[in-house]
Formats: structure tokens, sequence, C-alpha cells
């Protein structure tokens, strides 16, 4: 087990840690942070599926989880990276300490196999979309003759946006929506052009931010390459759907 104190979680940008490795003699990492003022407060894990990431509320301020502290998010995805996005609205997410520990069962981890990954943090502006870019979803790859993809999914207090990967194999126009909305919520469309998995200046190509329950929804052409989409809560708890398809002429 390794333990990192992080310290204070930048305001205006995204933190990658160095790759880390879990195996029979690390089967747990633990991190420390905090933050200063209500923030939405988002991780990922990027690297190999079956990790299991945790965060915990350090009440009592000493960088270990014990009996004074509280677990307010667990995810352990075995399909996709592991997010944890939770709004300054959800309970328990305050300016304070906080604890994130990746690991995995010792008994579950596989003999000689090891699973490196990197842990990205951020803490977000309230009613704003996640800076980190762990893949939640993913979409079939996109020709110019693609059928319309699709699938259903929600954002809320204890989970604020929604991340997916799409690889474009044809140069061309795409369409994009965000539709069946039961709350507000907005969506974005981003290139990790340095590929750190974190959304940095200029990597956001197309929001939209229409307000309400009126769908999202925007055309872009495209080179070919790696895309992730993000769909996040302004308020409320929002239900959705997020179709992509090409644009036929």
């Amino acid at each position: 087990m390794a333990e990192f104190n992080l310290g204070a979680l930048s305001l205006t940008s995204g933190v990658s840690n160095p790759t880390r490795t879990i195996n029979l003699s690390n089967f747990e990492d633990t991190y420390s942070f905090s933050v200063t003022s209500d923030r939405n407060i988002n991780l990922g894990v990027v690297g190999p599926e079956s990790l299991t990431v945790q965060v915990f509320r350090d009440f009592n301020g000493n960088g270990v989880v014990d009996g004074a502290d509280k677990q307010i998010a667990i995810n352990s995805n075995t399909r996709t990276n592991e997010a944890i996005n939770l709004s300054a609205f959800a309970s328990d997410v305050d300016p304070g300490s906080y604890i994130a520990r990746v690991s995995r069962e010792k008994q579950t981890i596989d003999f000689g196999i090891s699973r490196p990954y990197s842990l990205k943090l951020s803490a977000d502006p309230v009613s704003t979309p996640s800076k980190i870019l762990a893949r939640e979803h993913s979409f079939s790859p996109l020709f110019n003759n693609s059928r319309l993809q699709s699938f259903k999914g929600s954002v809320g207090n204890t989970d604020n946006t929604d991340t997916a990967i799409l690889a474009v194999l044809d140069k061309g126009s795409y369409r994009f929506e965000l539709k069946d909305l039961t709350a507000d919520a907005d969506f974005r469309l981003i290139q990790d052009r340095n590929n750190n998995r974190i959304v940095d200046p200029g990597e956001a190509m197309t929001t939209s931010r229409r307000g309400g329950t009126r769908s999202e929804v925007f055309t872009r052409e495209l080179e070919v390459g790696n895309y992730f989409l993000q769909a996040s809560q302004v308020s409320g708890n929002a239900n959705y759907t997020m179709t992509v398809a090409p644009v036929v002429i």
C-alpha cells in the first residue's frame, strides 16, 4: 500500500498522477486531497478495468481512512474506466479533506498480472462538466455510412457527468444530440489532443447549453481520430438519450 498527499486540488486544471500498479504486493493505493470551496469532485481511473475506486470524507483530516471517516462514493465497474463524479450539491461534498482509494481485493488479483493505472482528479465549478475523460461509455466506430447510434443515461448529484468515447474513421460531418431530457443538462464534444485524459484549454470543440429540457444538438465536421462526448448536470437529475450519426447529404 502506498499513500500520497495531493494537497488542495487546483480550481483551474485537472490533476494527473504518475502511473501506479496494483498487484499482489501492492493491492491498494490511497490519495489524500482537499477542496477549498464548493466544487464538484471528479475522479477517473485510467487503465485496465476491474479496479475499485472509493472516495471518503476525511472528517478528522489525518489522511488515513479510519472510523471517523465516511465513504461517500464507490465505483468498481468491470467493463469501463472507473469514474466518480460528485456534484457539490451531493451529501457530504463540502470544502474540506478527502481520501481516494484505488484497490482490488487481494484474493481476486490474478497471479502474476499487474494492473497499471493513473488516477485523474479535478475540482470543478458547480453545474459544469468534469475535466476528467474516463471512458464510461463507448460508441462503435463512426463511418460516413454508419447508422444512428444511441444509449440512455442519467446525470445528477451523485454522477454529474457521463463521458463517452468515439472513434471517427471517415472524415466528414456528424450530428450529435442529447435528447429526452427530464432536467437541465449540457452537452459537449472534446478532442484530447495531448492524450492526457484531461480536458485542457482549447480541447472542448463544441458545447450546447440551451437550458431547460430542450434537446442539446450540434453538427461538426470531424477529421479521423478519437473524440469524447460529455453529458453534464446543470440542475436536478436528468435522464437523457445520447445519439451520434453521420450527416447524410
